[in-house]
């Protein structure tokens, strides 16, 4: 099983950063590698993500969230 794990400094609170992640929907309006994503945010949902990558086919790949934590 592939982990994926970043970190990096956001200038926002966590309030507001849960509230722009936690909408699904709206992913494509800022990270145009993530065109969609459906599924639960809860623990042990599957979640279905379509990637797109610059100069590669896109893909479906399926996730399982194992942690999430509102705000």
């Amino acid at each position: 099983m592939a982990i994926y794990r970043t970190t990096f400094p956001v200038a926002a609170t966590a309030d507001k950063v849960w509230e722009v992640i936690s909408d699904l929907d709206g992913w494509s309006e800022w990270n145009p590698s993530v065109p969609s994503i459906e599924g639960d945010l809860r623990v042990g949902s599957t979640c279905a993500v379509r990637l797109v990558m610059p100069g590669r086919p896109s893909v479906q790949v399926k996730v399982t969230l194992t942690e999430v934590e509102p705000g």
